[in-house]
């Protein structure tokens, strides 16, 4: 196996999903290693012998060293499809992009000629491959990888009490609230007659004070972060994304969608989301429109059918996101590129 190494930005493993995929990989090709650009501050170094990570500040000095030291290995930028600082540079080798977010046509098209001259592009929904395609970037450098579990850290747990629904997300901001479909949950609240919202957030204080203050009453609100998310998953009977929109900012497919199915617990997803075939096809959970009426009508049937959709999750999960395949997938990627 080639060396790969790694661009990233804001390489957070502990608390960010796109970091966490990176950190496998990092793992399992033993002969690989990991650049990072950070914003963290300017005096946070990381000198390992597997990590580089700095502040951007110092990108133009290290970029003279970084470029000659890419030479003879599979260059895997994961970061997004418009990425500015690596993508430009980088092309004209041994390149791979990956993005797990949202990009539309409109703004990869100032992109198109850095994309079409990597070696392989991917994504992780079919939602994705159509702005691709309409931005007519060349259709054989495109592979879909959905994203991994680690499936054998989960497994079906009978809930109990009240029909429970998980909102598991990391806004950064307070503004993140309303694109995340947070709003659209607490607008609910008045309505909700024997069901309760779990919610886990990893966000800062000032996000948690902007929820309390709508004073929620079916709410539980849990901003700790668990290292075993099964026992989560054991407590609740579904998970929700209810995203607003598309966003370059929000996971297409998030983890805590892929992780409730490996648990066997159905997902609820609004339409702005790139799991949506999936969820229609697999019938492992209910599609919603984004709006207060979509959101309640989806609420009452995944609980009026609930069995019929439990029943397929687990497979669901095994079919499509276990990490086996997720690993399997980028090695005859990078074989085809020695």
């Amino acid at each position: 196996m080639e060396n790969v190494l790694y661009l990233t930005q804001r390489y957070r493993p502990d608390l960010e999903a796109t970091s966490k995929e990176v950190k496998l990989l990092s793992t399992h090709f033993k002969n690989s290693s990991i650049y990072d650009l950070h914003l963290d501050g300017y005096f946070k170094f990381k000198f390992k012998q597997n990590l580089v990570s700095h502040h951007f500040i110092y990108y133009p000095i290290s970029l003279i060293f970084l470029y000659f030291y890419t030479n003879n290995k599979v260059i895997h930028v994961y970061t997004n499809l418009c990425d500015r600082p690596y993508l430009p540079l980088f092309k004209s080798k041994n390149t791979i992009v990956s993005s797990t977010n949202f990009i539309p046509k409109e703004k990869i098209i100032p992109r198109l000629h850095d994309l079409n001259s990597v070696k392989k592009i991917i994504i992780q929904s079919e939602v994705q491959k159509k702005e691709l395609l309409g931005a007519m970037v060349d259709k054989e450098k495109i592979s879909i990888i959905y994203p991994p579990a680690d499936l054998k850290s989960f497994s079906y747990q009978k809930p109990s009490g009240d029909f429970t629904i998980l909102c598991a997300s990391t806004p950064a901001k307070v503004r993140d609230l309303e694109k995340r479909g947070i709003f659209l949950l607490l607008g609910i609240d008045h309505l909700l007659k024997g069901i309760k919202f779990k919610f886990l957030l990893r966000g800062i204080k000032s996000v948690e004070e902007k929820i309390n203050s709508y004073k929620p009453k079916q709410f539980l609100i849990d901003d700790r972060i668990y290292p075993n998310m099964n026992e989560q998953y054991a407590q609740v009977h579904c998970t929700i994304i209810p995203y607003l929109r598309l966003d370059g900012y929000l996971k297409l497919i998030p983890t805590s969608a892929i992780e409730s199915l490996a648990a066997g617990k159905p997902v609820l997803v609004s339409s702005q989301t790139g799991i949506v075939e999936i969820i229609k096809k697999e019938k492992c959970g209910v599609v919603f429109e984004p709006t207060t009426e979509g959101l309640l009508v989806a609420i009452k049937e995944i609980k009026k059918n609930y069995s019929a959709y439990q029943e397929n999750c687990r497979k669901t999960a095994e079919k499509y996101f276990s990490q086996e395949k997720f690993l399997k997938k980028h090695e005859e990627i990078y074989q085809s590129l020695q």
